[in-house]
């Protein structure tokens, strides 16, 4: 796992977090301050983390997932890096049963991410 960051005036306006295995990246994780959006400070801490890769011999750099249309600017940020549109699938082991409370509370409090699926989710009587 790396994290990459930049910064200005000693604060961080940008960041991500890659995860590196074998000879594939994945971009996890990337946040930017809005604020400072305007210089594009993801783009540089993309850049410089696939400059990485690329002088490390990574050979494949995966963007993830994006939903279309709901993340249509997304979906162009990547293709702007020269991203390659595939279809794949996410498989997913559940190797126990998580007791929830609330189910519709941990939707609420995540709603754009995605762990097990929620019929893995066993809701405790208290």
């Amino acid at each position: 796992i790396r994290l990459y960051t930049a910064k200005l005036n000693r604060k961080v306006i940008a960041g991500l977090i890659l995860f590196v295995h074998n000879d594939t990246a994945e971009y996890y994780m990337p946040v930017a301050s809005v604020e400072w959006r305007y210089l594009a400070p993801l783009n540089l801490v993309i850049y410089q983390a696939m400059v990485d890769c690329v002088i490390e011999g990574i050979k494949y750099w995966n963007w993830g997932g994006t939903t279309l249309p709901t993340q249509s600017g997304v979906y162009h940020f990547k293709k702007r890096f020269g991203a390659e549109e595939s279809i794949y699938r996410y498989f997913i082991k559940v190797q126990s049963i998580i007791h929830w409370y609330d189910v519709a509370k941990l939707q609420e409090e995540y709603p754009f991410f995605y762990i097990i699926p929620y019929s893995a989710l066993q809701k405790d009587i208290a």
